[in-house]
């Protein structure tokens, strides 16, 4: 989940301050993993994510970025493990300014997505760069930071009651922000 928002950004980037909620309201088996999910993350930069998710109904909700200036529909159909064929750029209309206007337009643009598999599109940037010594398109720093805030938002905080911080050097999850 948060891959993609770490690619697109100029800079890889750990959430300052993550909070969850849900448990297990429809499944009362022995899972351990809630039926329903909600997640709220902030960043030091000033984004936002808000993730929610529930596996006791079959309806998706669209994958979405909500900007200032304009909203970026990646997955319309909300199936992130399902191939997409366009991302959709939804300028919010009553606050674009000229220079938006002028390099997207006013109208919902289309952006087609081309179709790969992504699995060797990955292992040949990754090869190529061993060869070249050039930066992956997911290298490790920008990695990490998905992988771990992945990791904290699926198997340690489900399991707390409180909302946590998270800092990135050393990678820890605790109850209070670090001093300084």
């Amino acid at each position: 989940m948060a891959a993609p928002l770490n690619i697109c950004w100029p800079e890889p980037q750990y959430p300052y301050k993550v909070s969850a909620a849900g448990g297990i309201y429809v499944f009362k088996d022995s899972r351990e993993v809630p039926d329903t999910f909600h997640l709220m993350a902030d960043y030091k930069k000033g984004h936002s994510v808000v993730l929610t998710s529930s596996m006791a109904n079959s309806q998706h909700i669209p994958g979405l970025i909500r900007g200032h200036l304009a909203t970026i529909i990646m997955v319309d159909h909300g199936m992130f493990e399902s191939p997409t064929d366009h991302i959709t750029l939804k300028p919010e209309r009553r606050v674009i300014d000229a220079a938006y206007t002028a390099k997207f337009g006013k109208a919902d643009t289309q952006i087609p997505v081309q179709a790969e598999n992504m699995e060797v599109t990955h292992v040949t940037n990754f090869l190529e760069c061993m060869r070249t010594r050039q930066k992956p398109r997911l290298d490790v720093e920008t990695a990490a930071c998905a992988q771990v805030f992945d990791f904290n938002v699926r198997d340690v905080l489900p399991r707390r009651p409180d909302a946590v911080i998270l800092t990135r050097k050393p990678w820890k999850v605790s109850a209070k922000p670090p001093k300084g």
